[in-house]
């Protein structure tokens, strides 16, 4: 066991032919760096932009939060590029919905890595990469949401009031959770920063699920019902349903602090389960295409720009101005010192070299 307040070294195996960078201890960093029960590892909150690509490839506790997201969003990129390079498949307006649910998922997967490797540039970076993380989430709820109003809502339940509410109130419930998240990072009230999210994340997501809330209460109640996509469905709600206790509970490395700071900590496993329920939502909701395609185009028509990419553009550009706004108002003179005072941080004011 290393000596309490001791910085090291990063010296992988597969690091030796790279410059090293120092990582620091718990102690060493703001407060606002610091996760719970992760005691090293850490990297200087005065980083370089060199140094935070750099760190991708050492062993620091960001390193597999990087990759765990970063990989996913390679492959799922790659399978989205294939259907927008495909003349027949971008064409048809039934398939839109599809492409801004797959296109979602890019955005969230690449906010989560950019986030996690550039947030120690610097303070105010590491506020607006987190800003960015919770807003690519939300994005991603709505382009899930825009298949899901689309593809998945029972044949009972299609342009009834609540089929017709579910996704402006899934826009406007996306905003609201940005917002919030976004508060609670710097929050001078202990419990609004740490359990926030945990309570408006859970409150947006059953919202966005409501439609497979229906199937499951109620059944399909369809002659094209999939139960290919059912089993789909069910695998990525135990995924999720694993995300949220890997994020919720901090275990393992709340049994034995410290010793979880490089590989398997609780957000890795977030991660990971994040990306698998990503899977399972993917062929879930190309199961629905194919098996429901004659009866949706009767009960609802063809879909709209609109409804599809009009409601994707205009999420990614009312978040765009939260994360302005708020990076204009972390910059004004002095509030950071006022963030400092109210969550007392001691403030850091050395650069790396």
């Amino acid at each position: 066991m290393e000596p309490k307040g001791m910085s090291k070294v990063s010296t992988m195996p597969w690091t030796w032919s790279l410059p090293a960078i120092k990582t620091l201890r718990r102690n060493e960093v703001p407060l606002s760096y610091r996760e719970p029960f992760i005691l090293s590892r850490y990297r200087s909150c005065r980083s370089s932009l060199g140094t935070c690509l750099l760190s991708a490839l050492h062993a620091t506790n960001e390193t597999l939060n990087f990759w765990t997201h970063f990989v996913p969003f390679l492959v799922l990129g790659l399978v989205t590029l294939q259907h927008v390079l495909d003349p027949s498949f971008r064409s048809d307006p039934f398939n839109w919905a599809f492409l801004v649910f797959a296109l979602s998922g890019c955005v969230y997967l690449l906010g989560s890595s950019i986030a996690h490797m550039f947030s120690c540039y610097s303070e105010v970076a590491h506020y607006i990469c987190y800003f960015i993380d919770y807003s690519t989430v939300s994005i991603y709820m709505v382009g899930l949401c825009v298949a899901y109003n689309e593809y998945v809502f029972p044949r009972y339940a299609i342009n009834t009031v609540m089929h017709r509410v579910y996704l402006p109130m899934v826009f406007l419930l996306s905003l609201l959770f940005s917002a919030t998240s976004c508060a609670t990072k710097y929050s001078k009230h202990h419990l609004l920063r740490i359990h926030g999210r945990k309570v408006t994340f859970p409150a947006y997501f059953l919202w966005c699920n409501l439609p497979l809330a229906y199937r499951a209460f109620f059944g399909s109640s369809s002659s094209s019902s999939s139960s290919t996509a059912d089993v789909y469905h069910i695998a990525h709600t135990i995924a999720a349903t694993l995300a949220g206790l890997s994020y919720a509970s901090h275990l393992p490395e709340a049994l034995a602090p410290g010793r979880f700071d490089f590989i398997a900590q609780s957000h890795q496993l977030f991660h990971l389960c994040t990306a698998v329920l990503t899977y399972y939502q993917y062929h879930a909701l190309s199961a629905e295409m194919h098996d429901r395609r004659e009866e949706l185009l009767t009960l609802c028509g063809t879909p709209t720009f609109v409804g599809t990419f009009g409601v994707l553009l205009a999420n990614i550009f009312l978040h765009g101005v939260l994360i302005a706004g708020l990076a204009i108002w972390l910059r004004k003179p002095g509030q950071l010192a006022k963030i400092h005072k109210s969550l007392e941080m001691p403030t850091i004011s050395h650069k790396e070299d």
